[in-house]
């Protein structure tokens, strides 16, 4: 919760780098009079600001793969510890550099680049209740959208001045990041142990499987492996595109902008929703609904008037805290696990490289239609792949497990 991606409340982020005159430098001079505010001094410095975000994603998906070997080979302990201690760094660069393009650039991308080194080992509590392991990802998963709420209200203290940038950053550095430095120093196990899997017939522990380059590559030759890693970087790229579009379509609209700081961090309310039928609904059917909501919120993020902005804000909340954590459990369906860490590392390399493509599109309010037409006919796309290779077998294993089940009792 409290060192989660700050960025995820991108609208917060958003106004708090405007009060810190982050990339103010964009504007020409006839903007220097007009003081720092929760807003953007001219679209220029809007636009630096909302490219921000892409920096910080692509450092956290294509740090992935890294990490996650690292966590294999130095343990969960040292791998928070080392995260906690370059969030730290990035904290501080922004408290004492706000006016240096170069030094924010460097502080968002450590932000993002730092996520995993935490998110990661808190994953593997997981493990430790295999029963409840989908639950449990995303009950973890859960808890860093309450960081949102921590943007927003250190937006609001510096907005209301009862404290500057200098002073938040510091307390984040000096204050939590150590005091959870310490908890991570106690509680986190300096090996990564994973428990055995019993046999249900044998009662016997099932032998760990070898990591083979040749089971890898026919685990990657499945259709529905090669679906999964082609749509979720664009899942993840699409999800960016939506984000920036907002705060550029609807940047004027005070109440669109005050719905989407909250919209957000409330994603937890869809997080419980989904928890709550995971039993009974596939994340396959998840995935489509999902990835339906998304085409929709593309469309409706060209419609200008309050209610298309609150509705976007919200479709882009449940499509954020839902999708990716529904492909991780439908991946798990249908990948051996000796290979799934490995896969996993692989999508979001993946969506880390798909995102650099952000970097270099046009996103003034003129053509922000153009990278929308593009998410929606690419999410279109997927939409007919998922139904084609993977729904028809889906519903048939589903069915035979059904009367498996009927013919048992």
């Amino acid at each position: 919760m409290f060192v989660g991606p700050y960025y995820d409340n991108w609208t917060s982020t958003e106004k708090y780098f405007y009060l810190c005159d982050v990339c103010a430098n964009e504007c020409d001079e006839r903007y220097s009079w007009i003081p720092a505010s929760d807003t953007y001094r001219c679209f220029k410095q809007q636009i630096a600001i909302s490219n921000l975000l892409p920096v910080a994603r692509i450092a956290e998906l294509v740090s992935s793969f890294f990490i996650g070997v690292l966590m294999d080979y130095i343990g969960p302990r040292i791998t928070v510890c080392l995260g906690l201690v370059i969030r730290g760094v990035a904290y501080l660069l922004l408290g004492y550099l706000p006016l240096n393009q170069s030094a924010v650039y460097i502080s968002v991308f450590l932000a993002g680049f730092t996520t995993n080194f935490i998110f990661f080992p808190a994953l593997t509590a997981s493990l430790y209740i295999p029963k409840y392991r989908a639950e449990v990802m995303i009950l973890i998963g859960m808890s860093s959208s309450f960081c949102g709420f921590l943007m927003k209200g250190q937006m609001e203290l510096v907005l209301r001045g009862l404290v500057t940038n200098f002073q938040v950053c510091l307390v984040y550095a000096f204050v939590i990041l150590i005091c959870f430095l310490i908890v991570a120093v106690i509680y986190m196990p300096m090996k990564l142990k994973i428990p055995q899997v019993i046999d249900d017939e044998t009662r016997e522990p099932q032998p760990k499987k070898d990591w083979r380059i040749e089971g890898l590559l026919s685990a990657l030759s499945s259709s529905k492996v090669i679906t999964c890693c082609l749509y979720y970087p664009v899942n993840f790229a699409a999800l960016t595109i939506l984000q920036q579009s907002l705060t550029i379509c609807f940047g004027n609209s005070p109440l669109v902008m005050q719905v989407s700081e909250f919209a957000l961090p409330m994603s937890f309310l869809s997080c419980l929703l989904v928890m709550a039928v995971y039993r009974v609904v596939s994340p396959l059917f998840i995935i489509i609904a999902i990835n339906v909501l998304s085409i929709l919120a593309h469309g409706l993020i060209q419609v200008t008037g309050a209610a298309s902005g609150i509705t976007t804000s919200i479709l882009i909340s449940i499509s954020y805290s839902v999708c990716n954590s529904k492909i991780y459990n439908y991946m798990e369906t249908v990948l051996d696990e000796t290979y799934f860490g490995t896969i996993v590392g692989l999508l979001n390399t993946l969506a880390g490289l798909a995102i650099c493509g952000c970097l270099f599109i046009d996103m003034s309010p003129q053509l922000v239609h153009i990278p929308n037409y593009v998410s929606m006919a690419a999410r279109s796309f997927f939409l007919i792949a998922f139904g084609w290779f993977m729904l028809p077998g889906h519903i048939t294993k589903h069915l035979k497990d059904v009367l498996a089940s009927y013919m048992e009792s």
